[in-house]
């Protein structure tokens, strides 16, 4: 039933986010794309790979700012929250209910997504030739495009996860749906002020919104052995706000 509840509410934009990639596999998939000058070479594919994070941030950025605007913070905003809340659940179930299904479609939007530029980026890799078979040389070294397109849809899943989750967390905090207004302005407060501390204090760095660790320019050997590190920590930073999000809704008198 509960977990029903967010599905019903949600199930618009999620409908609506897999359609447009359905429609943009058919699209890639009638394009024909031959040799031609002005086609990418198989020395310039290396260059296109990092831009499909890019290109996906902000459409992706969006879906999950609209999926953290639904859930126990609207109900509250709705004035049905109270009802919720005397059935026999206790408040972190609807928390984590709303978060494990919300990050699941995420999951499931970012990986058909870049499934679709996988097949986009492997008809250029053809056009170019094909020399390596599947893959593109990085660092001096040959990676494989599948394990490329990967590193993309855990990239682009923690991005997503990251502002979906800020966003359910003050829309929980200010208990209404206008919540996601002050998630965007935190966000791009945080991005305004990435470039301010760049340009005054070159050598301070702020933890980037988009992970940079992910791009394939940098040296896969070092990539890996600090991929698992990176990992666990900006897991940690993401479970932060479900897990604020659950201590204001404890304490919240509604």
């Amino acid at each position: 039933m509960y977990l029903w509840k967010y599905w019903h509410e949600t199930r618009i934009v999620f409908g609506l986010s897999l359609a447009a990639i359905v429609i943009a596999l058919i699209l890639i998939l009638k394009t024909q794309i031959g040799p031609s000058s002005q086609h990418p070479s198989f020395d310039q594919l290396a260059w296109i790979l990092p831009s499909a994070l890019d290109v996906q941030a902000y459409p992706v950025c969006f879906v999950a700012w609209l999926l953290g605007s639904h859930g126990v913070g609207r109900d509250l905003g709705e004035q049905s929250g109270s009802y919720l809340f005397s059935r026999p659940r206790s408040r972190a179930f609807f928390v984590w209910r709303d978060w494990g299904l919300g990050s699941a479609q995420l999951l499931v939007i970012v990986a058909l997504l870049n499934a679709v530029l996988g097949v986009l980026i492997y008809k250029f890799l053809i056009a170019a030739g094909d020399l390596l078979h599947g893959s593109i040389v990085l660092q001096g070294g040959p990676v494989t495009l599948a394990f490329i397109i990967w590193l993309n849809i855990v990239a682009a899943f923690l991005l997503a996860v990251l502002v979906f989750s800020i966003t359910y967390f003050f829309t929980v905090l200010v208990k209404h749906s206008k919540g996601v207004m002050v998630a965007a302005g935190v966000l791009l407060g945080y991005i305004i002020l990435e470039m301010v501390v760049k340009h005054y204090w070159p050598g301070v760095d702020l933890p980037p919104i988009v992970p940079s660790q992910f791009d394939v320019h940098s040296k896969i050997p070092g990539l890996l052995n600090h991929l698992a590190i990176f990992l666990v920590i900006r897991a940690g930073i993401i479970l932060l706000f479900p897990f604020a999000a659950q201590l204001v809704l404890e304490k919240a008198d509604l």
